[in-house]
């Protein structure tokens, strides 16, 4: 092994190798799942965007590229018979595009909607939010099977939005509209939110809370934001002394590794931890499953979220001898 490998006298990546499933099953220890448990797909890699604290460019790379229409439906095929077992209702698989951005190209777009379609799958995939305004963009992913999208909103501050540069196309109004319009076409909409310490108050993490309980938002999912090593942001922050810790075990977007300039940074995790888990209280959870389709999905997700988000707000208040009431 050498200390470092660099690969910068290699041609570029262009195109994407086919999942050899059968290998795959073979070597691995998962058995056959039903319905309720996804199967990981890929139909796109690359995303041209360049988001300051997104790994994708690191990873894989800005070049968007897509997959070949028969090798996909070879493997999806193929992880149906090594990895799925049809159970009850639960009659169609669930796969997980783990496409970074799936929504670059409309025509394209609609192009693996239908190929999807005639798969017969339930999927679910990370989405760009303008995608989302196009209500024949929405039908098509509904009858393609989409049962689940999840939008990085980021915040539903509208100084926030602008530091992170969207503030001009978006807003917690329009959040708000999409998810509402999404869920009446029978799409969950699961929203993803970016905390701050730099830019975000106490306050700003009760409203929230409040939004995400307001508009029944689909497996809410809140993050400190994180400087991941080798990206833009990462190096900025470096530059200006703002990381605190480099223990790369803490980077999952629930620890604060960065300076907190206005409150404690424990107080600060505390807080972040406390709001997170209050979108899964059982008033929320109620209503998310009341209001949005797919309910047993809706039941399932969040009862495993409550159960994992109360796990570690109990170690970090051991960790740290926060006595609550």
């Amino acid at each position: 092994m050498k200390p470092t490998y660099d690969a910068k006298d290699f041609p570029q990546v262009t195109k994407i190798v086919p999942l050899d499933y059968e290998r795959i099953a073979q070597a691995s220890k998962r058995e056959k799942v039903d319905g309720t448990k996804s199967i990981p797909i890929y139909i796109t890699r690359g995303c041209p965007y360049e988001c300051s604290f997104c790994v994708t460019p690191n990873f894989t790379g800005k070049l968007y590229r897509y997959q070949n229409p028969d090798d996909l439906i070879r493997q999806i095929e193929t992880a149906k018979k090594v990895f799925f077992k049809a159970k009850g209702k639960s009659s169609k698989p669930w796969f997980m595009l783990c496409d970074e951005n799936l929504g670059i190209n409309k025509k394209k777009l609609w192009e693996n909607l239908s190929l999807l379609k005639k798969c017969n799958i339930n999927y679910s995939v990370f989405f760009s939010m303008n995608f989302l305004e196009d209500k024949e963009t929405v039908r098509r992913l509904v009858d393609s099977g989409c049962n689940m999208v999840l939008v990085g909103f980021e915040s539903i501050k509208q100084s926030t939005l602008e530091a992170y540069n969207k503030g001009h196309v978006n807003s917690a109004e329009k959040f708000a509209s999409v998810i509402e319009e999404c869920r009446k076409a029978g799409l969950n909409i699961q929203g993803n939110f970016l905390v701050n310490p730099a830019l975000d108050t106490f306050e700003d993490m009760d409203d929230l809370v409040e939004f995400v309980g307001k508009n029944h938002v689909f497996m809410p999912i809140f993050q400190i934001i994180t400087p991941y090593p080798g990206t833009k942001m990462y190096w900025e922050y470096k530059e200006k002394g703002l990381i605190t810790d480099e223990d790369w075990e803490k980077y999952n977007a629930i620890n604060l590794v960065i300076r907190s300039e206005h409150y404690d940074p424990v107080a600060f995790q505390h807080k972040f931890m406390t709001s997170y888990y209050k979108t899964y209280s059982w008033g929320k959870i109620a209503n998310r499953v009341r209001r949005n389709p797919y309910k047993m999905l809706n039941l399932i997700t969040s009862l495993a979220f409550k159960k994992n988000l109360k796990e570690q707000l109990e170690t970090f208040e051991l960790n740290n001898n926060i006595r609550t009431p």
